[in-house]
Protein backbone atom coordinates (compact mmCIF):
# COMPACT_ATOMS: atom_id res chain seq x y z
CA UNK A 1 0.00 0.00 0.00
CA UNK A 2 1.27 3.47 -0.87
CA UNK A 3 0.22 6.85 0.53
CA UNK A 4 0.94 10.36 -0.73
CA UNK A 5 -0.97 13.58 -0.08
CA UNK A 6 0.03 16.25 -2.60
CA UNK A 7 0.82 16.67 -6.32
CA UNK A 8 4.62 16.39 -5.96
CA UNK A 9 4.25 13.17 -3.98
CA UNK A 10 1.85 11.83 -6.61
CA UNK A 11 4.48 12.50 -9.28
CA UNK A 12 7.30 10.78 -7.36
CA UNK A 13 5.03 7.88 -6.41
CA UNK A 14 3.92 7.34 -10.01
CA UNK A 15 7.52 7.08 -11.20
CA UNK A 16 8.25 4.61 -8.40
CA UNK A 17 5.23 2.43 -9.22
CA UNK A 18 6.09 2.27 -12.93
CA UNK A 19 9.59 1.05 -12.12
CA UNK A 20 8.31 -1.36 -9.49
CA UNK A 21 5.79 -2.98 -11.83
CA UNK A 22 8.57 -3.57 -14.35
CA UNK A 23 10.59 -5.41 -11.70
CA UNK A 24 8.10 -7.54 -9.83
CA UNK A 25 4.50 -8.83 -9.91
CA UNK A 26 3.16 -6.34 -7.38
CA UNK A 27 -0.27 -4.97 -6.60
CA UNK A 28 -0.28 -1.38 -5.33
CA UNK A 29 -3.27 0.00 -3.41
CA UNK A 30 -2.90 3.73 -2.89
CA UNK A 31 -4.02 7.14 -1.78
CA UNK A 32 -2.88 9.46 -4.55
CA UNK A 33 -3.84 11.29 -7.69
CA UNK A 34 -4.21 10.94 -11.44
CA UNK A 35 -0.54 10.24 -12.16
CA UNK A 36 -0.45 7.38 -9.68
CA UNK A 37 -3.58 5.87 -11.21
CA UNK A 38 -2.09 6.18 -14.71
CA UNK A 39 1.00 4.32 -13.45
CA UNK A 40 -1.10 1.29 -12.55
CA UNK A 41 -1.88 1.78 -8.87
CA UNK A 42 -5.37 1.11 -7.50
CA UNK A 43 -6.13 4.59 -6.18
CA UNK A 44 -8.85 4.09 -3.59
CA UNK A 45 -8.53 7.55 -2.05
CA UNK A 46 -8.06 10.72 -4.09
CA UNK A 47 -5.54 12.73 -2.05
CA UNK A 48 -4.94 15.45 -4.65
CA UNK A 49 -6.14 18.23 -2.34
CA UNK A 50 -4.99 16.86 1.01
CA UNK A 51 -1.84 18.99 1.13
CA UNK A 52 -1.77 22.06 3.37
CA UNK A 53 0.66 24.89 4.06
CA UNK A 54 0.77 26.04 7.68
CA UNK A 55 -1.53 25.43 10.63
CA UNK A 56 -4.42 27.70 9.52
CA UNK A 57 -4.90 25.83 6.22
CA UNK A 58 -4.40 22.47 7.95
CA UNK A 59 -7.17 23.33 10.41
CA UNK A 60 -9.55 24.02 7.54
CA UNK A 61 -8.78 20.54 6.21
CA UNK A 62 -9.05 18.88 9.61
CA UNK A 63 -12.19 16.86 8.67
CA UNK A 64 -10.25 15.34 5.76
CA UNK A 65 -7.36 14.39 8.04
CA UNK A 66 -9.65 12.94 10.71
CA UNK A 67 -11.35 10.71 8.12
CA UNK A 68 -8.00 9.66 6.67
CA UNK A 69 -6.64 8.92 10.15
CA UNK A 70 -9.63 6.65 10.72
CA UNK A 71 -10.04 5.04 7.30
CA UNK A 72 -6.46 4.49 6.10
CA UNK A 73 -5.12 2.53 9.12
CA UNK A 74 -8.33 0.46 9.10
CA UNK A 75 -7.83 -0.28 5.40
CA UNK A 76 -4.23 -1.32 6.06
CA UNK A 77 -5.39 -3.79 8.72
CA UNK A 78 -8.07 -5.18 6.38
CA UNK A 79 -5.79 -5.40 3.32
CA UNK A 80 -2.76 -6.82 5.18
CA UNK A 81 -0.14 -5.54 2.70
CA UNK A 82 3.42 -6.86 2.61
CA UNK A 83 4.77 -3.30 2.79
CA UNK A 84 3.56 0.27 3.29
CA UNK A 85 5.34 2.99 1.29
CA UNK A 86 4.96 6.64 2.32
CA UNK A 87 5.91 9.42 -0.12
CA UNK A 88 6.68 12.99 1.02
CA UNK A 89 3.89 14.86 2.97
CA UNK A 90 5.88 14.93 6.21
CA UNK A 91 3.29 15.73 8.88
CA UNK A 92 0.51 13.71 7.28
CA UNK A 93 2.59 10.60 6.61
CA UNK A 94 4.53 10.48 9.89
CA UNK A 95 1.21 10.71 11.75
CA UNK A 96 -0.25 7.99 9.53
CA UNK A 97 2.82 5.80 10.10
CA UNK A 98 2.39 6.09 13.87
CA UNK A 99 -1.28 5.08 13.60
CA UNK A 100 -0.40 2.08 11.43
CA UNK A 101 2.41 0.96 13.75
CA UNK A 102 0.04 1.14 16.70
CA UNK A 103 -2.24 -1.41 15.02
CA UNK A 104 0.32 -3.50 13.13
CA UNK A 105 3.75 -3.04 14.77
CA UNK A 106 5.40 -5.73 12.64
CA UNK A 107 4.23 -4.35 9.27
CA UNK A 108 7.28 -2.84 7.51
CA UNK A 109 7.07 0.82 6.44
CA UNK A 110 9.38 2.44 3.88
CA UNK A 111 9.54 6.23 3.58
CA UNK A 112 10.46 7.67 0.17
CA UNK A 113 11.31 11.39 0.30
CA UNK A 114 11.45 11.56 4.11
CA UNK A 115 10.62 14.68 6.15
CA UNK A 116 13.12 17.57 6.11
CA UNK A 117 15.50 15.55 3.92
CA UNK A 118 16.67 18.79 2.26
CA UNK A 119 17.92 20.33 5.51
CA UNK A 120 21.67 20.28 6.05
CA UNK A 121 22.15 21.73 9.55
CA UNK A 122 23.38 19.66 12.51
CA UNK A 123 20.18 20.33 14.49
CA UNK A 124 18.05 18.05 12.31
CA UNK A 125 16.66 15.21 14.45
CA UNK A 126 14.94 12.10 13.15
CA UNK A 127 13.90 10.25 16.30
CA UNK A 128 10.19 10.10 15.50
CA UNK A 129 10.85 9.17 11.88
CA UNK A 130 13.00 6.21 12.93
CA UNK A 131 10.43 5.06 15.49
CA UNK A 132 7.56 4.86 13.01
CA UNK A 133 9.38 3.56 9.91
CA UNK A 134 11.69 0.66 9.07
CA UNK A 135 13.42 1.77 5.85
CA UNK A 136 14.16 5.11 4.19
CA UNK A 137 14.94 6.03 0.57
CA UNK A 138 16.18 9.62 0.41
CA UNK A 139 17.00 11.92 -2.52
CA UNK A 140 19.90 13.75 -0.85
CA UNK A 141 23.33 12.33 0.11
CA UNK A 142 23.75 14.47 3.24
CA UNK A 143 20.39 13.22 4.54
CA UNK A 144 21.41 9.60 3.96
CA UNK A 145 24.65 10.15 5.86
CA UNK A 146 22.89 11.68 8.87
CA UNK A 147 20.22 9.00 8.98
CA UNK A 148 22.80 6.21 8.70
CA UNK A 149 24.74 7.74 11.59
CA UNK A 150 21.53 7.55 13.65
CA UNK A 151 21.09 3.84 12.90
CA UNK A 152 18.69 4.03 9.98
CA UNK A 153 18.36 1.44 7.22
CA UNK A 154 18.68 4.06 4.50
CA UNK A 155 19.76 4.41 0.88
CA UNK A 156 20.59 7.51 -1.09
CA UNK A 157 18.69 6.90 -4.34
CA UNK A 158 19.17 10.33 -5.92
CA UNK A 159 16.56 12.83 -7.06
CA UNK A 160 13.97 11.82 -9.70
CA UNK A 161 13.98 15.33 -11.17
CA UNK A 162 17.24 14.33 -12.88
CA UNK A 163 15.23 11.99 -15.11
CA UNK A 164 12.52 14.54 -15.89
CA UNK A 165 14.58 17.66 -16.56
CA UNK A 166 17.37 18.03 -19.10
CA UNK A 167 19.72 20.93 -19.81
CA UNK A 168 18.61 22.23 -23.24
CA UNK A 169 21.21 21.89 -25.96
CA UNK A 170 19.71 24.86 -27.80
CA UNK A 171 17.38 27.14 -25.86
CA UNK A 172 16.42 28.93 -29.07
CA UNK A 173 15.16 25.66 -30.51
CA UNK A 174 13.12 25.07 -27.34
CA UNK A 175 11.51 28.47 -27.81
CA UNK A 176 10.64 27.65 -31.40
CA UNK A 177 8.90 24.44 -30.28
CA UNK A 178 6.49 26.71 -28.40
CA UNK A 179 6.06 29.05 -31.36
CA UNK A 180 8.36 31.75 -29.93
CA UNK A 181 11.10 33.58 -31.84
CA UNK A 182 14.65 32.55 -30.97
CA UNK A 183 15.71 36.11 -30.12
CA UNK A 184 12.79 36.83 -27.78
CA UNK A 185 13.48 37.03 -24.03
CA UNK A 186 11.32 34.35 -22.41
CA UNK A 187 10.26 34.70 -18.77
CA UNK A 188 8.78 31.70 -16.97
CA UNK A 189 6.37 32.08 -14.06
CA UNK A 190 6.22 29.22 -11.55
CA UNK A 191 4.16 30.29 -8.53
CA UNK A 192 3.73 26.77 -7.10
CA UNK A 193 1.42 23.78 -7.39
CA UNK A 194 -0.92 24.57 -4.50
CA UNK A 195 -3.87 26.96 -4.74
CA UNK A 196 -2.72 28.98 -1.71
CA UNK A 197 0.75 29.50 -3.19
CA UNK A 198 -0.63 30.54 -6.54
CA UNK A 199 -3.10 32.96 -4.95
CA UNK A 200 -0.32 34.54 -2.88
CA UNK A 201 2.34 34.70 -5.61
CA UNK A 202 0.56 34.48 -8.95
CA UNK A 203 -0.68 38.05 -9.33
CA UNK A 204 2.64 39.48 -8.10
CA UNK A 205 4.53 37.37 -10.65
CA UNK A 206 2.23 38.51 -13.44
CA UNK A 207 2.66 42.16 -12.47
CA UNK A 208 6.44 41.68 -12.45
CA UNK A 209 6.19 40.06 -15.87
CA UNK A 210 4.24 43.06 -17.15
CA UNK A 211 7.12 45.31 -16.08
CA UNK A 212 9.63 43.05 -17.84
CA UNK A 213 7.62 43.24 -21.04
CA UNK A 214 8.17 47.01 -20.94
CA UNK A 215 11.93 46.61 -20.47
CA UNK A 216 12.67 44.11 -23.26
CA UNK A 217 11.96 44.79 -26.93
CA UNK A 218 10.67 41.26 -27.46
CA UNK A 219 9.47 39.43 -24.36
CA UNK A 220 7.27 36.35 -24.04
CA UNK A 221 5.73 35.15 -20.76
CA UNK A 222 5.16 31.47 -19.99
CA UNK A 223 2.77 30.70 -17.14
CA UNK A 224 2.97 27.36 -15.30
CA UNK A 225 -0.46 25.80 -15.70
CA UNK A 226 -1.92 24.60 -12.36
CA UNK A 227 -3.23 21.06 -11.80
CA UNK A 228 -6.97 20.70 -12.41
CA UNK A 229 -7.90 20.39 -8.73
CA UNK A 230 -5.87 23.54 -7.96
CA UNK A 231 -7.37 25.54 -10.83
CA UNK A 232 -10.82 24.98 -9.31
CA UNK A 233 -9.72 26.65 -6.06
CA UNK A 234 -7.95 29.66 -7.54
CA UNK A 235 -9.31 33.11 -6.81
CA UNK A 236 -6.50 34.79 -8.75
CA UNK A 237 -7.90 37.05 -11.43
CA UNK A 238 -5.69 36.73 -14.53
CA UNK A 239 -8.20 37.83 -17.15
CA UNK A 240 -6.19 40.96 -17.89
CA UNK A 241 -3.09 38.88 -18.59
CA UNK A 242 -4.62 36.18 -20.79
CA UNK A 243 -3.60 37.86 -24.02
CA UNK A 244 0.12 37.53 -23.28
CA UNK A 245 0.65 35.06 -20.41
CA UNK A 246 0.83 31.71 -22.21
CA UNK A 247 -0.02 28.64 -20.05
CA UNK A 248 2.38 25.68 -20.32
CA UNK A 249 1.43 22.36 -18.72
CA UNK A 250 4.89 20.76 -18.69
CA UNK A 251 7.41 22.37 -16.32
CA UNK A 252 10.32 20.83 -18.22
CA UNK A 253 9.19 22.55 -21.45
CA UNK A 254 8.72 25.88 -19.67
CA UNK A 255 12.18 25.82 -18.06
CA UNK A 256 13.91 24.67 -21.25
CA UNK A 257 12.53 27.66 -23.17
CA UNK A 258 12.92 30.32 -20.45
CA UNK A 259 15.88 32.69 -20.18
CA UNK A 260 14.87 33.47 -16.59
CA UNK A 261 12.02 32.46 -14.28
CA UNK A 262 10.18 33.73 -11.23
CA UNK A 263 9.68 30.77 -8.94
CA UNK A 264 8.31 29.70 -5.60
CA UNK A 265 10.64 27.67 -3.39
CA UNK A 266 10.76 23.88 -3.34
CA UNK A 267 11.59 21.16 -5.86
CA UNK A 268 11.10 23.56 -8.77
CA UNK A 269 14.33 25.35 -7.79
CA UNK A 270 16.20 22.07 -8.36
CA UNK A 271 14.41 21.58 -11.66
CA UNK A 272 15.52 25.06 -12.72
CA UNK A 273 19.11 24.15 -11.88
CA UNK A 274 18.91 21.01 -14.01
CA UNK A 275 17.51 23.09 -16.88
CA UNK A 276 20.18 25.82 -16.51
CA UNK A 277 17.40 28.39 -16.10
CA UNK A 278 18.38 31.22 -13.72
CA UNK A 279 15.55 32.00 -11.32
CA UNK A 280 14.43 34.57 -8.80
CA UNK A 281 13.08 32.65 -5.80
CA UNK A 282 10.16 34.12 -3.92
CA UNK A 283 7.54 33.35 -1.30
CA UNK A 284 4.70 35.02 0.53
CA UNK A 285 2.83 33.98 3.66
CA UNK A 286 -0.63 34.89 4.85
CA UNK A 287 -0.66 37.00 8.07
CA UNK A 288 -1.67 33.89 10.05
CA UNK A 289 1.16 31.85 8.52
CA UNK A 290 3.63 34.64 9.31
CA UNK A 291 2.56 34.65 12.97
CA UNK A 292 2.95 30.86 13.06
CA UNK A 293 6.46 31.07 11.58
CA UNK A 294 7.51 33.67 14.15
CA UNK A 295 6.07 31.76 17.09
CA UNK A 296 7.64 28.46 16.02
CA UNK A 297 10.94 29.96 14.88
CA UNK A 298 10.43 28.40 11.46
CA UNK A 299 12.53 30.90 9.55
CA UNK A 300 15.62 29.99 7.57
CA UNK A 301 18.61 31.98 6.28
CA UNK A 302 18.21 30.34 2.85
CA UNK A 303 15.19 28.89 1.06
CA UNK A 304 16.04 28.05 -2.57
CA UNK A 305 17.57 24.57 -2.77
CA UNK A 306 20.61 25.57 -4.88
CA UNK A 307 21.43 28.24 -2.28
CA UNK A 308 21.04 25.72 0.55
CA UNK A 309 23.36 23.26 -1.19
CA UNK A 310 26.20 25.80 -1.65
CA UNK A 311 25.51 27.59 1.65
CA UNK A 312 25.09 31.13 0.28
CA UNK A 313 22.62 33.22 -1.66
CA UNK A 314 23.43 33.14 -5.35
CA UNK A 315 19.86 32.84 -6.57
CA UNK A 316 18.03 36.02 -5.45
CA UNK A 317 15.48 35.32 -2.69
CA UNK A 318 12.64 37.81 -2.22
CA UNK A 319 10.29 36.98 0.67
CA UNK A 320 7.20 38.67 2.13
CA UNK A 321 7.43 42.49 1.86
CA UNK A 322 10.44 42.22 -0.47
CA UNK A 323 8.42 40.15 -2.95
CA UNK A 324 7.14 43.14 -4.91
CA UNK A 325 6.63 43.31 -8.68
CA UNK A 326 9.35 45.97 -8.94
CA UNK A 327 11.99 44.01 -7.02
CA UNK A 328 11.15 40.76 -8.80
CA UNK A 329 11.37 42.53 -12.16
CA UNK A 330 14.72 44.13 -11.30
CA UNK A 331 16.24 40.83 -10.13
CA UNK A 332 15.05 38.96 -13.22
CA UNK A 333 16.25 41.73 -15.55
CA UNK A 334 19.72 41.54 -13.99
CA UNK A 335 19.93 37.77 -14.50
CA UNK A 336 19.24 38.27 -18.20
CA UNK A 337 21.47 41.29 -18.83
CA UNK A 338 24.34 40.91 -16.33
CA UNK A 339 26.68 38.24 -17.71
CA UNK A 340 28.57 37.79 -14.44
CA UNK A 341 25.41 37.38 -12.34
CA UNK A 342 24.13 34.80 -14.80
CA UNK A 343 27.48 32.97 -14.85
CA UNK A 344 27.53 32.81 -11.04
CA UNK A 345 24.14 31.11 -11.01
CA UNK A 346 25.11 28.61 -13.72
CA UNK A 347 28.30 27.75 -11.82
CA UNK A 348 26.22 26.90 -8.74
CA UNK A 349 23.92 24.79 -10.88
CA UNK A 350 26.86 22.56 -11.81
CA UNK A 351 27.44 21.82 -8.11
CA UNK A 352 23.75 21.11 -7.61
CA UNK A 353 23.79 18.44 -10.34
CA UNK A 354 26.49 16.51 -8.48
CA UNK A 355 24.42 16.45 -5.30
CA UNK A 356 21.30 15.16 -7.05
CA UNK A 357 22.98 11.99 -8.29
CA UNK A 358 22.80 10.20 -11.64
CA UNK A 359 19.58 9.36 -13.52
CA UNK A 360 17.52 6.43 -12.26
CA UNK A 361 16.34 7.55 -8.81
CA UNK A 362 12.91 5.94 -9.09
CA UNK A 363 14.52 2.73 -10.39
CA UNK A 364 16.86 2.60 -7.38
CA UNK A 365 13.97 3.31 -5.00
CA UNK A 366 12.01 0.48 -6.61
CA UNK A 367 15.03 -1.83 -6.19
CA UNK A 368 15.00 -0.98 -2.48
CA UNK A 369 11.31 -1.85 -2.27
CA UNK A 370 11.97 -5.22 -3.91
CA UNK A 371 14.90 -5.88 -1.56
CA UNK A 372 12.60 -5.22 1.41
CA UNK A 373 9.86 -7.48 0.02
CA UNK A 374 12.37 -10.27 -0.58
CA UNK A 375 13.94 -9.94 2.87
CA UNK A 376 17.38 -8.67 1.85
CA UNK A 377 17.37 -5.60 4.14
CA UNK A 378 17.23 -5.32 7.91
CA UNK A 379 14.89 -2.65 9.30
CA UNK A 380 16.40 0.13 11.36
CA UNK A 381 13.72 -0.13 14.05
CA UNK A 382 14.87 -3.60 15.03
CA UNK A 383 18.51 -2.54 14.89
CA UNK A 384 17.72 0.30 17.28
CA UNK A 385 15.88 -2.02 19.68
CA UNK A 386 18.89 -4.36 19.87
CA UNK A 387 21.28 -1.48 20.53
CA UNK A 388 18.99 0.19 23.08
Amino acid sequence: MLFCAEPSGDLHAAELVRELKDMAPVRVVAAGGRRLADAGAEVRWDSSDWGAIGIPQALRKLPIYLRAGRDLPRAVVETKPDLVVLVDAATFNTTLAALIKRRMPDLPILYYFPPRSWRMGPRVKNGKLLRVTDYIATPFPWNAAKLAAQGASVRWVGHPAVDRIRRPEDRGAEKEKLGIARDAVVVGLLPGSRALERNLLGKVFLEAAALLRQRFVRCEILWSQPPEHVARDLTLGIDGFRSWARPVANTADLLAASDVALSSFGTVTLEAALADCPIVGSYRLTPAMEVQARLLGAGSPLYAMPNIIVGREVIPELVQKDATPEKLSDAAYRLVTDEQARADVLEVYEKVRLELGPPGAAHRAAEMVVDVLEGRLRPHTRMMERTG
